[in-house]
């Protein structure tokens, strides 16, 4: 007996088989859904990519083309690495080929934002959301131009940084001022004091001496304080060769407190192109040395500036007593160095050392140059 026409996909019928209002009409509403799904990532404002299991871009919507640049199909064909900068590209490809392997997700379905790269060769941020769709073997890929989002963090975190300076800025003119004017007073009362020795009962005399001497040790304490304070607040000259003048002088600085000793090394110099990037470095290092010195109780400290593979790195490290990774998610510090580095392209890690203490480290993918180049600045 024949089979039911209804039984049969279009392809198994021929062309001259009569349809059913059944066939017909689920062939309709599957037309309709691909015609929608069309229209929503036609007129989808985020980049939205498919990906075979080697990283080969199998569709990509108009958004994608106008995010980053390219013209109709320029895309359909090409690797995806096409659309990230070194080294997300090569993180990306690692990514899906242990994922393949271990089926372990490190970014398939999780959320991260990383740099994407224009045709023209431009570097911004993206947030990227990966997904499989299992039974067809794909990857499809959600990706948000954030450049607005970053400028606005940007914005708000230059905010704070010039009020940070500004509050610095009164402490050194106004606070430390009025410090030293009533230190000047208690000097006076105990020099007068020392003069009218005679006039005053011994029995009252050296009390008051005693306690003048008390006043005005503290009043040095607190003027060294706020002295340091104001210094950190105020940073030195953020330019050029100043950014390394500056951690050379966090890890001077540091190195006069009690019981712990740091150090800055930098083997070859290091000239920060942009001097945005050289706050929020510098920013980075102080928070580091800061969580040291309050959570870890370290008796060493290491600032370090280097380069590897011609990318800026920053490390900060400690022979404390280690950190807990939840517990250090949690911290503000932690989420503001975070952001402070993705302002700047760059990416932050964490880490225990082998025999006690954090390794912390921020590498940039652009906005340094050294050595040579430096050595040619200094000559001009």
């Amino acid at each position: 007996m024949r089979p039911d026409d209804s039984l049969l996909s279009p392809s198994d019928r021929s062309d001259d088989a009569p349809k059913t209002n059944e066939t017909q009409c689920a062939e309709d509403a599957l037309r309709a859904r691909e015609a929608q799904l069309r229209a929503i990532l036609s007129t989808a404002s985020d980049a939205i990519i498919t990906i075979d299991q080697r990283g080969i871009i199998v569709s990509a919507n108009p958004a994608t083309e106008r995010i980053f640049g390219y013209g109709p199909n320029e895309l359909v064909g090409q690797n995806v690495s096409i659309l990230m900068p070194t080294p997300y590209c090569h993180e990306h490809g690692q990514y899906l080929t242990r994922y393949l392997a271990t089926r372990e997700a490190k970014i398939i379905g999780i959320g991260r934002e990383v740099m994407g790269m224009r045709k023209d060769g431009s570097i911004f941020p993206i947030d990227l959301a990966v997904s499989e769709v299992g039974q067809l073997g794909l990857f499809t890929g959600i990706i948000r131009d954030i450049s607005d989002r970053r400028n606005l963090q940007s914005d708000i975190l230059s905010i704070a940084d010039d009020e940070q300076r500004r509050i610095g800025q009164d402490l050194h003119d106004s606070v430390q001022q009025e410090l030293a004017g009533v230190g000047m007073l208690a000097q006076t009362l105990l020099s007068t004091m020392n003069r009218d020795a005679s006039s005053i009962p011994a029995s009252v005399a050296e009390p008051l001496k005693e306690l003048v001497c008390k006043i005005l040790a503290g009043l040095t304490r607190a003027h060294q304080e706020i002295r340091d304070i104001s210094k950190g607040l105020v940073s030195t000259r953020l330019d050029s060769t100043g950014f390394m003048d500056s951690l050379r002088e966090l890890a001077a600085r540091t190195d006069t407190l009690k019981n712990v000793h740091c150090a800055f090394k930098c083997e070859d110099p290091i000239v920060i192109s942009d001097s945005s990037t050289a706050i929020h470095l510098y920013r980075i290092a102080q928070e580091a040395v800061t969580n040291a010195l309050k959570h870890a109780t370290p008796e060493h400290i290491l600032i370090e500036l280097g380069a590897e593979d011609g990318h800026l790195v920053l490390q900060v490290a400690d022979d404390g007593c280690g950190f807990d990774p939840e517990k250090t998610k949690a911290q503000m510090g932690l989420k503001t160095m975070r952001y402070r580095a993705g302002l700047i392209g760059g990416k932050l890690s964490i880490t225990p050392v082998e025999n006690g203490g954090t390794l912390l480290t921020c590498k940039v993918f652009r906005g340094g140059i050294h050595n040579e180049e430096w050595r040619a600045q200094q000559q001009k």
